[in-house]
């Protein structure tokens, strides 16, 4: 940080209502020692200010996880340094904006990326009118991107211009966007167009249930929701296999959905997730999944998929 962006630290800290807790959440990209490193001159510059650390098993990109719905990946500097104060001064001043109106109204989960640089003049704008949304919301998931310090992620997303800020990686908006519209549009969409980031972040924050009451409601099973159940992270597979209970529960005929879908990827993955495959079908009660089940029980060269498929059969 150079003196002066030294200084707003300070003054930040000396007028914190709340202590503030950020997570680093780190990876083998070479960004990870430069945003390390700044999480470390930020803590020492603001006590009020503390900082963990976490290795996640896949994570896309190290971040800085402000809040469980606000995240940057890459160092807030140069004209992003400001915004990102003020994000911190909204943090830890002790209150939430109120969510009224298109925004409370927002019930099922919105990601968005917003790709910036920090040599970027446009760019502080939208950040500071867009995290206010998400602080307000926090179905609202927001990462911020350095474009040029993720050259890879820029180019996964096609983003060709600064700032550039995707929803659900279907609908962009490049240099200018208008809130009311942004909320329409977030408000407008079909749950069950949701990507598996979006359905992974309400397993995440603990809303299985949730996800279940919504496939319930709309009568089928999302199509991004079978990769969840098939997920490399447990626990990302171990909260879809709650929700799926629970749609059994309420709606056997709608679990069912899922029976062909999965048996038809039952191949295509390892051991352990074939595993809970099973339970899932056995969960289901879909009377297409017993021919399949009895295969995998009487011609299995694993045992433990061999119990797994008498079980589910059971």
């Amino acid at each position: 940080m150079t003196p002066s962006e030294q200084q707003q630290i300070k003054t930040l800290n000396d007028n914190l209502a709340t202590e503030i807790t950020l997570r680093l959440k780190e990876s083998a990209h070479q960004a990870n020692k430069a945003m390390a490193a700044f999480c470390d001159e930020l803590a020492s510059l603001a006590p009020h200010i503390r900082v963990t650390r976490e290795k996640e098993d896949r994570p896309p990109a190290p971040a800085i996880e402000v809040t469980e719905s606000i995240a940057y990946s890459g160092v807030p500097s140069g004209t992003e340094f400001g915004p990102f104060v003020d994000l911190l001064a909204a943090v830890g001043g002790g209150s939430t904006p109120p969510a009224d109106g298109p925004l409370a109204a927002i019930a099922a989960p919105a990601m968005l990326k917003l790709y910036v640089s920090s040599m970027c003049p446009h760019c502080p704008g939208m950040v500071r009118q867009i995290f206010p949304l998400c602080l307000a919301n926090s179905n609202l998931k927001l990462a911020i991107i350095d474009g040029p310090a993720f050259p890879e992620l820029a180019g996964n997303d096609k983003v060709k211009s600064l700032p550039t800020l995707i929803l659900d990686d279907n609908f962009r908006w490049t240099a200018t966007v208008d809130t009311d519209e942004l909320l329409q549009v977030i408000g407008s969409r079909d749950p069950a167009e949701l990507g598996p980031a979006a359905l992974k972040g309400m397993i995440q924050d603990g809303n299985a249930y949730g996800l279940s009451e919504m496939m319930v409601s709309a009568g089928k099973i999302f199509p991004a929701f079978v990769e969840l159940l098939i997920h490399p992270e447990f626990s990302v597979r171990l909260g879809a296999m709650a929700a799926i209970e629970d749609v059994a529960e309420n709606a056997k005929p709608i679990a069912g959905q899922v029976v062909t879908l999965l048996m038809e990827r039952f191949d295509q993955v390892e051991a352990t997730i074939k595993g809970d495959i099973l339970y899932v079908l056995g969960a289901c009660g879909d009377e297409k999944a017993v021919s399949f089940l009895e295969s995998v029980a009487a011609g299995s060269e694993n045992e433990d998929l061999r119990e797994a498929a008498e079980d589910a059969l059971e």
